[in-house]
């Protein structure tokens, strides 16, 4: 398992060299504009997604780039977000 920082594009050719298969399973939940290059949360998700897939496209050796964001998209929370759907553990 390999890790990169979403805010430094220059870790993920690295961490994803000579890997079949990539699982990119995080986002920026809190984003600061006063530190970044992004102007919010969403665009630096984003560009992290493009950084990600330029480089398994660059480096030829990725056969499947499996996309998650973060536990979130799985949407543990209850509609009304007061806890955890009773089914998550």
């Amino acid at each position: 398992m390999f890790q990169a920082d979403l805010y430094d594009p220059q870790e993920f050719e690295p961490a994803i060299e000579g890997c079949e298969f990539v699982f990119h399973v995080a986002t920026p939940l809190q984003h600061n504009n006063q530190s970044s290059q992004y102007k919010d949360t969403g665009e630096a998700a984003v560009a992290g997604v493009r950084i990600i897939a330029d480089s398994c496209i660059c480096l030829q050796t990725v056969k499947q780039l499996i996309y998650t964001a973060s536990i979130l998209a799985a949407s543990p929370w209850t509609e009304d977000g007061a806890g955890l759907k009773p089914y998550f553990d």
